[in-house]
């Protein structure tokens, strides 16, 4: 009786220990399938990452391209802001109105000019002009400091781009002037601060970031 009872409890053994080893290797193979998935996303993942990376790029580059296309389609175009809304209601008006400007109050004596349209600047009235040739722009910026008090201001044509860092830039130059400090644009791109104790001018660029820290002469 004990002899049957003991090679009972020794098949049932052998039969769990199979069990146990199937389980065993059903367990090694899903632990095997989980680690294959994750080898597979994590690959995927990188090919996608890889993939809007190089798209990122080319996308960087198209703006970049279409920026300079336009930067080269508007080199002689400028922005006249401070006008009378009445000088910008017609072409006639607006013609009438550059000429005075140009001629009387920056003593141009020729130039030519291919666009003459009305603008919207905020609430302001503008008058957005392109010259015939990139020397008659640099000869009415020689002549710009003219028109001190006039309540005329004249600046260079901005992409959209450009005109939004200049914004940035006005934003963060109008915070440091209520704060005190002694700060003032560099080419719509950069914005310097001098320091009232050191005499050295810090520039930024329009996400905060400092270029380098010079005298006046270097800077």
């Amino acid at each position: 009786m004990i002899t049957e009872f003991g090679e009972l409890l020794l098949c049932l053994r052998d039969d769990m220990s199979g069990e146990i080893d199937k389980i065993k290797t059903n367990m090694h193979k899903i632990e095997c399938e989980q680690v294959a998935q994750k080898e597979l996303h994590e690959k995927n993942m990188n090919t996608l990452t890889q993939i809007m990376q190089t798209q990122s790029t080319q996308i960087h580059k198209l703006e970049t391209t279409v920026e300079n296309l336009q930067k080269n389609m508007k080199k002689n175009t400028i922005i006249i802001k401070g006008i009378d809304p009445r000088d910008c209601e017609t072409h006639q008006a607006r013609k009438n109105t550059v000429n005075n400007i140009l001629m009387k109050k920056l003593n141009m004596k020729e130039f030519n000019i291919e666009e003459c349209t009305a603008i919207k600047i905020g609430n302001q009235s503008g008058i957005q002009i392109t010259f015939g040739a990139s020397s008659q722009k640099f000869q009415m910026f020689k002549n710009i400091k003219k028109l001190e008090g006039s309540g005329i201001t004249i600046e260079n044509w901005l992409t959209p781009h450009e005109r939004q860092v200049k914004n940035q830039l006005l934003m963060k130059r109008r915070q440091l002037i209520n704060e005190g400090e002694t700060c003032w644009l560099q080419k719509n791109k950069f914005l310097i601060v001098e320091n009232k104790r050191t005499g050295l001018k810090t520039k930024y660029t329009s996400d905060g970031k400092t270029i380098f820290t010079a005298n006046e002469n270097n800077i």
